[in-house]
């Protein structure tokens, strides 16, 4: 089962590399475009039933802490989630998925009923990059400057 906005059945697009499989048609052409994935095809498809964090939550309880790393398809599985979570880390590929970096934090933030603090790992480090927390407004900056879009993929945190 797959997580999105809404119950539905939805295509997954299944990669030759299988830890990029993904939901996201624009994930697929981003990165194929800018060469990070370009030696990788998506050509098996199958359809999957869809479900979202609110159901799931619903049926198990409020967690402390989500994880999201659906290669691209981040700001829909937030557009599922209604409830305040005390913390949520989603992947970031950029520059090609910027955008949707910054859209996943505005979703967070939307939903948040608590002070938000917001830092970053780089890759799979899992070492935080910033030596101080920063609020989501500098954490936006933060993924629009040069600095951050050089760094290629990791995890955003939001406590």
């Amino acid at each position: 089962m797959g997580l999105g906005p809404k119950v539905e059945e939805k295509t997954m697009f299944i990669s030759d590399a299988h830890t990029i499989s993904t939901f996201s048609e624009d994930f697929i052409s981003t990165t194929q475009n800018s060469g990070r994935f370009r030696q990788y095809n998506w050509n098996v498809k199958r359809q999957i039933k869809m479900t979202t964090l609110d159901n799931l939550i619903s049926k198990f309880g409020l967690p402390q802490f989500i994880k999201i790393d659906v290669e691209g398809f981040e700001i829909e599985v937030l557009e599922g989630l209604t409830k305040a979570i005390n913390t949520i880390s989603y992947e970031y590929a950029v520059p090609e998925q910027t955008d949707n970096a910054v859209l996943c934090l505005q979703r967070i933030m939307e939903i948040s009923d608590n002070k938000v603090s917001c830092n970053y790992s780089i890759g799979e480090s899992m070492k935080w990059a910033l030596t101080e927390w920063r609020t989501p407004e500098q954490m936006i900056a933060e993924i629009k400057s040069q600095k951050f879009t050089d760094k290629g993929f990791g995890y955003i945190y939001k406590v």
